[in-house]
C-alpha cells in the first residue's frame, strides 16, 4: 500500500583534518551536526512471502559544526537564501522475503 512518513532525522559526524606541513602533520578535529524534518512516501507490494517497495522524500535541516578553523564555511548548507539550511532528497528501493 501507499504511505507517507513524517519524522526527524538526528546526524552527527567526526573528521578529522591532517594537513602535511613539510616534515610533520597536525591533526584538526571537527564535529558536525545536522538536525532536520524528513518527509517520505513510498508504495509496498506485498506478493506471497516477497515485498517490493519504492520511496522518495527530502529533508530539510542545518548543518552546525565546531573545530578550530573555519573550512567550511557556508558550503555545508546548499540554501543559503532566505536563511541558510541544508536540503537533502532521497530515492529508495526495497525488496524483502516474509517469513
Amino acid at each position: 500500500g501507499l504511505y507517507i512518513a513524517p519524522g526527524l532525522s538526528f546526524e552527527k559526524q567526526r573528521l578529522t583534518y591532517s594537513p602535511n606541513f613539510g616534515d610533520y602533520t597536525t591533526e584538526f578535529d571537527y564535529k558536525i551536526r545536522r538536525t532536520s524534518g524528513v518527509l517520505t512516501t513510498g508504495y509496498c507490494l506485498h506478493i506471497g512471502p516477497i515485498t517490493l517497495g519504492a520511496r522518495a522524500g527530502f529533508s530539510l535541516g542545518k548543518y552546525t559544526w565546531s573545530g578550530p578553523n573555519d573550512i567550511f564555511g557556508d558550503s555545508l548548507n546548499n540554501v543559503q537564501w532566505p536563511v541558510k539550511t541544508s536540503v537533502l532528497t532521497h530515492l529508495g528501493f526495497e525488496v524483502g522475503f516474509n517469513f
